[in-house]
């Protein structure tokens, strides 16, 4: 299953438009599978024009604070 959301904005002044897209995405514990589903949503993203793309904050690990494992830090 493929959790994600992708938003898309664009911001205008003067000439030319942006095309930024915002990715938030479910992870997993291997940073691997993360970074290859991550490479699928950018992949979407420039298919429908964006120029700048950003993923949340440590989008490779889980949410460390759901659970203390040394491995993530």
């Amino acid at each position: 299953m493929l959790a994600f959301q992708i938003f898309f904005c664009h911001f205008e002044r003067g000439d030319p438009l942006v095309k930024l897209a915002g990715i938030q995405l479910a992870c997993y514990e291997k940073k691997e599978r993360n970074i290859e589903k991550a490479v699928k949503f950018v992949r979407i993203a420039v298919e429908k024009g964006a120029e700048i793309i950003c993923f949340q904050e440590l989008f490779t690990t889980p949410w460390f604070p759901r659970e203390m494992n040394k491995e993530h830090f």
